[in-house]
């Protein structure tokens, strides 16, 4: 398959639609059509990528072999849906593929009923702002049927992404996982932050809070999330653990209650994760 077999749409100019259609391009892969609830947003993506700005999403999946839906999750089926309304015969041999964790195929079976290739493409990157680089080393769930399968890993490895195949786990359980692993580091480091603030610390400090986020991100990368704990947690060192807590309290009580959960998941090793079987491919 050849980029000129496959040219790509895009439903959706929202963060990841952006990141994802701006990864591309500077990849050298075209997309050909954006649309967007959001017609101004659509037109700057386009002219940002050099794509033509549609109306309609259906627009969009009638002249591109593969169309990606980058809209929230609650659309998803009803976007589904108007492309399916509008088929003619054309939707047979295209692609439409979404990119919701918390979603698998059913939601696009509007799609598939009427020839489509449909999958889930799900990137396991935090986008909190369109920017392509939020998608560098990342790596991706791929649920695929029909045609959709070859394609959208061809999409991966423009991206760049790994790919994980699905393998029929509990949806809402990895879904969690992901949202756990992209999402809370984030508010944690802010909370972090939040209390150098209150400790009478100057602005300053942030970047070195950053910095021993990223280590600590390092460290969990490097090691595993079980080994590469430190701090008060490996030492079982109750007594430290225990005016943290006094001073959280102080601050606010629920800080306490989750400084206390997380020592406690910490000290008990339920941070190290089971082994479970799967293939992965890079």
């Amino acid at each position: 398959m050849t980029e000129t077999e496959l040219n790509i749409g895009l439903v959706g100019a929202g963060r990841m639609g952006t990141a994802i259609a701006r990864a591309l391009s500077q990849q050298g892969h075209q997309i050909d059509a954006v649309c967007s609830r959001s017609g101004r947003a659509a037109q700057e993506l386009a002219a940002l990528v050099g794509a033509r700005a549609e109306v309609a999403p259906w627009e969009v999946a009638r002249s591109c072999r593969a169309t990606l839906l980058a809209v929230p999750d609650r659309e998803i089926g009803t976007v589904a849906s108007q492309i399916a309304g509008r088929d003619s015969g054309w939707l047979r041999g295209r692609v439409v593929g979404h990119l919701a964790g918390g979603l698998g195929l059913e939601v696009l079976a509007p799609l598939g009923d009427l020839g489509a290739g449909v999958a889930v493409l799900h990137p396991l990157a935090p986008v909190p702002d369109g920017d392509p680089s939020c998608l560098e080393g990342a790596w991706a769930t791929l649920e695929a049927a029909g045609d959709a399968h070859g394609w959208m890993r061809e999409i991966c490895r423009w991206l760049g992404l790994g790919v994980i195949p699905w393998g029929g786990w509990d949806r809402d359980l990895y879904h969690a996982a992901a949202v756990l692993a992209g999402v809370l580091p984030v508010v944690v480091e802010g909370l972090g932050e939040r209390l150098a603030r209150s400790a009478g610390m100057p602005s300053e400090v942030e970047p070195a809070l950053r910095q021993l986020f990223a280590l600590a991100a390092r460290n969990a990368s490097r090691l595993g999330a079980g080994a590469g704990l430190s701090g008060p947690t490996t030492r079982a060192d109750t007594q430290t653990v225990a005016r943290h807590l006094r001073a959280l309290v102080e601050v606010e009580p629920r800080l306490a209650e989750l400084y206390q959960l997380i020592f406690d998941l910490g000290a008990s090793g339920q941070v190290r994760p089971a082994t479970s079987g799967g293939r992965i491919d890079g």
